[in-house]
């Protein structure tokens, strides 16, 4: 009896990958060791019996702070909880948390006995949260960012379109203008990216075959890595629909093909897979189902740990200055977080990188519906302009006004009222601000409608449809435009809005 309950204490203990121990009044020598002693550090159980070896096997950067902290508890009589990483016989590291008890007899300390359990499966969980939490923090602030720059941007690509109109083909000035125009366009692909990777650009998301994006992607690739590089794709006999943008999935794989062709500058081989994958516990950031998984891998030069762990960050970058903005790590992490997935990294120093997209499975309808935009006469449009940003607000007037429109504008929500409640108004379109102080776009829209029950509306935003700002343009009388705009752009979507209704 005695003998099976041993037995089932000790599977126990195996199962919950804990030992526990007794040892000698200097922590040193054990003198009972039981539970998953070789299974913990991949030894044989008599090795912990040696003195000194537990301490031996600790790793090398907090074998120091943890001695130091073991012998000041022994020397205070004290029970603590220690919690640091072990050397295993392969040399893969584990965490542990050591529970000790200090024994004392008539002052004295006679031994020692505590709880070794391995952690590292809550460790890891704990750096995952963390990350999680600092993407969520840098992705909230490069939106922000985006946000105000688009603002910014809008004003200079409009005022450099309105003067580019009015300036004649021989005038020297137009090449200046141009360039201004050029540079405006490049910072707005800038500010486009930071908007993908804090998940609040606008998606146009539609169903997919994993398999099939990989497949015509086939021929870009092998142009842009170069022919030192073999392309080796493994593609699943058959996988579910994923929802996602389409250019923005391309982009993710162009983005990891250019960062492994980097990574082999002697050539190598690249190696895309795709295989569904079942998700049976979820976690923070996957739910349980059925996924499409991506592998992109390279044998290339690899990547040290504190590179992996920073590699998803915006601008980060172990390329040379002039190389790479450090953005397309971080637009990739955007698009995939935004279809519901996760992307994951493994690396190795001279072995090469892996890295793994998980794309949820979604049903998908049979067909999908487009319409076509006609062009209008705007003459004796009224247009009802809401935008809280004076330099965004003076520059639209202006290239609607050019453009033949008639402009009430306003600089908030509760402002703009008073145009919906004067019916001999006419008006035919409100164009306003979705993230705006005191009143958004949305309800902005929703009171005007009490007032004019079918008004188009026409949102615009230096973040894009997202469902994290509780925007999203759902009804079919509403449109949308994606800061930075031109005054071009600004016409063609007034006139679709209208013509839509």
């Amino acid at each position: 009896m005695l003998q099976s309950s041993l037995s089932r204490q000790a599977m126990v203990l195996d199962e919950v990958r804990t030992i526990i121990w007794e040892s000698d009044p200097t922590g040193q020598q054990l003198t009972n060791a039981t539970g998953c002693c070789t299974a913990l550090l991949g030894c044989n159980a008599d090795d912990w019996y040696r003195p000194g070896y537990w301490q031996s096997r600790i790793h090398a950067d907090d074998r120091d702070s943890v001695l130091i902290e073991f012998q000041e508890n022994i020397r205070r009589h004290q029970d603590h909880r220690l919690e640091f990483r072990m050397i295993r016989v392969d040399d893969s590291v584990v965490w542990v948390e050591n529970a000790i008890k200090v024994i004392v007899d008539n002052g004295d300390v006679v031994a020692m006995r505590g709880a070794l359990v391995d952690i590292t499966d809550r460790k890891r969980l704990e750096h995952e949260l963390r990350q999680s939490q600092k993407m969520e923090a840098v992705g909230r602030l490069a939106g922000g960012i985006a946000h105000d720059f688009n603002n910014v941007l809008t004003v200079i690509s409009t005022y450099a379109e309105l003067m580019h109109g009015r300036l004649d083909v021989t005038d020297e000035n137009l090449r200046f203008v141009e360039a201004i125009s050029t540079a405006a366009d490049r910072a707005t692909s800038l500010t486009h990216q930071l908007l993908v990777f804090s998940r609040k650009s606008l998606h146009h998301k539609e169903f997919l075959d994993l398999n099939k994006i990989v497949s015509e992607s086939e021929s870009l690739l092998r142009r842009v890595i170069g022919e030192d590089i073999v392309l080796i794709t493994q593609l699943a006999g058959e996988l579910g629909k994923i929802r996602t943008d389409k250019t923005h999935l391309e982009q993710v794989i162009l983005n990891l093909a250019l960062n492994a062709r980097d990574a082999m500058p002697s050539g190598g081989r690249l190696t895309l897979t795709t295989r569904e994958v079942e998700i049976e516990i979820g976690s923070d950031e996957l739910a349980p189902g059925r996924y499409a998984e991506l592998t992109v891998a390279d044998d290339g030069v690899g990547m040290d740990s504190d590179s992996m762990l920073h590699c998803f960050e915006p601008f980060f970058t172990t390329k040379p200055i002039g190389s790479g903005a450090g953005l397309g790590l971080s637009v990739s992490y955007g698009v995939v977080s935004e279809a519901g997935g996760s992307i994951r990294v493994d690396s190795e120093l001279g072995t090469g990188t892996t890295f793994g997209i998980l794309l949820p499975i979604v049903d998908s309808p049979d067909t999908q519906l487009t319409a076509s935009t006609p062009s209008l006469d705007n003459q004796a449009r009224v247009v009802v302009l809401v935008e809280d940003e004076p330099g965004v607000r003076k520059v639209a007037r202006m290239a609607l006004e050019v453009n033949g429109f008639s402009v009430l504008e306003a600089e908030s929500g509760p402002a703009a009222l008073q145009f919906a409640a004067q019916p001999l108004l006419a008006i035919d379109l409100l164009v306003t601000d979705l993230v705006m102080p005191g009143m958004s776009g949305q309800e902005l829209s929703r009171n005007f409608r009490k007032q004019i029950p079918n008004l188009p509306v026409l949102f615009i935003s230096g973040f894009g449809q997202s469902t994290e700002l509780g925007v999203s343009v759902e009804n079919p009388l509403d449109s949308f435009l994606q800061k930075p705009f031109t005054a071009n752009k600004l016409i063609e979507a007034v006139n679709a809005a209208i013509t839509d209704t």
